[in-house]
């Protein structure tokens, strides 16, 4: 897995989705389920990603003042899913940073996955109400293409 920091620059990812994007919360003792819905891989793992974001600022506004791109290695699609939101949670406890924007570039399971994030700074007067979010976790995750054609992803994160 590869990440590196560019300052901000318009229109460098592809089809990029702004935070907020929609969500189903499913309630469990000491963990929490979020999942989600796109058309395509793309957009389904770009609102993966925000929905990650969401539960960590609490719904409170983003700023975003820096691009980051994130790479992760080929494998299978919930694998890579889980990969990409664990940088993102890295980045959040380390450097206080959460995705406001999120592109995909490539998410392929043979060329692995990249992304392009947009990143605000965690403020504890706008985002104090956020979860306490320790991992994201491989319980019962789910990244497929339904029957009916929508495509799906669920992870459960561990708080």
């Amino acid at each position: 897995m590869t990440s590196t920091d560019k300052e901000t620059t318009p229109g460098t990812a592809t089809q990029p989705l702004t935070h907020p994007q929609p969500y189903e919360e499913i309630s469990h003792t000491a963990d929490l389920t979020i999942e989600v819905q796109g058309a395509d891989p793309s957009e389904t793992l770009a609102r993966l990603v925000l929905a990650l974001a969401d539960q960590l600022c609490g719904g409170g506004e983003l700023r975003a003042h820096k691009e980051v791109r994130i790479e992760v290695e080929p494998g299978d699609l919930v694998i890579m899913a889980i990969d990409v939101l664990r940088e993102v949670l890295y980045r959040f406890a380390t450097r206080g940073e959460i995705p406001e924007r999120c592109g995909v570039v490539r998410v392929d399971e043979s060329a692995g996955t990249k992304v392009v994030l947009r990143m605000g700074r965690y403020d504890e007067r706008l985002h104090g109400g956020g979860s306490d979010i320790k991992a994201v976790t491989y319980h019962q995750p789910r990244f497929e293409k339904t029957p009916n054609g929508v495509w799906v992803a669920r992870v459960t994160l561990d708080i």
